[in-house]
């Protein structure tokens, strides 16, 4: 379904990724991971189109990803392709909920908006905001908008940008259960390894010099001190007893 080959992002000061090439099937979850700077959400954005890389090729469904694919499939591609940014304010701009959960719906010509916003209101738990404005909820709140707004148009690819990060404990684990039964491609990036587990089988780890540094199964990724340490996930502790030094590792979670 998507395919990247040998992208490479450059900015005026830096390269933010570098040869990044992956294949991702029809229905998988790719869990994404690294440290803060290594281009998680810049792969994310182009992934969505919002970016174009600086070199490289960026394939869907067979088809090249540029600004001419854009031009003529865009409509298209913006209905399969959504992403969830880490700050829902930046997704949100209705007056009502009600308004932004059908305003997809309604570029889109769905016929049946109305059932379809009560539907995923009831599906979020914010049927009594539907009249509230947006900007009045909580961050969960929000994001649970945000995220109702893009799953009402049926799309084929969802990239999540840090998910969990204005969840509390109980909404975060409502959400990870509500991941796993959508029938959806999905990269979902995130600092929290001790949920990463949940969310999926195959992590990619983008490392400090923006390669991928590991691509495969998580569990295998996690029992992996070497990796874990270079990819400056964990932090190792070294101590004196009884005249030897012992060492052991504290994974980093920075939600």
């Amino acid at each position: 379904m998507i395919n990247l080959k040998e992208i490479t992002y450059k900015n005026e000061k830096q390269t933010v990724l570098d040869s990044i090439s992956l294949h991702i099937e029809d229905g998988e979850k790719i869990i994404l991971i690294g440290v803060n700077g290594t281009g998680k959400t810049t792969l994310l954005k182009i992934l969505n189109g919002l970016m174009f890389p600086s070199s490289g090729e960026y394939i869907y469904n067979g088809q090249k990803v540029d600004k001419n694919f854009l031009k003529k499939n865009g409509k298209i591609f913006r209905k399969e392709v959504v992403m969830l940014f880490q700050n829902p304010d930046v997704m949100l701009f209705n007056p009502t909920v009600y308004d932004e959960i059908s305003f997809g719906l309604k570029q889109f010509n769905f016929s049946d908006v109305e059932e379809r916003v009560k539907y995923w209101a009831e599906m979020f738990g914010i049927t009594k905001y539907l009249n509230t404005s947006p900007f009045e909820l909580s961050g969960g709140e929000k994001q649970k908008v945000a995220l109702a707004s893009i799953l009402a148009i049926e799309p084929k690819v969802l990239l999540l940008d840090e998910p969990t990060s204005n969840l509390d404990p109980r909404a975060t684990g409502w959400l990870i259960d509500f991941l796993q039964n959508l029938n959806l491609t999905m990269v979902i990036t995130t600092h929290n390894l001790s949920i990463a587990p949940e969310l999926g089988n195959r992590v990619v780890v983008l490392g400090e010099n923006h390669r991928i540094l590991y691509d495969g199964d998580i569990d295998i990724f996690l029992k992996d001190e070497k990796l874990l340490i270079e990819a400056n996930l964990v932090h190792v502790h070294k101590h004196r007893h009884n005249g030897l030094i012992h060492s052991h590792f504290h994974i980093h979670n920075w939600e």
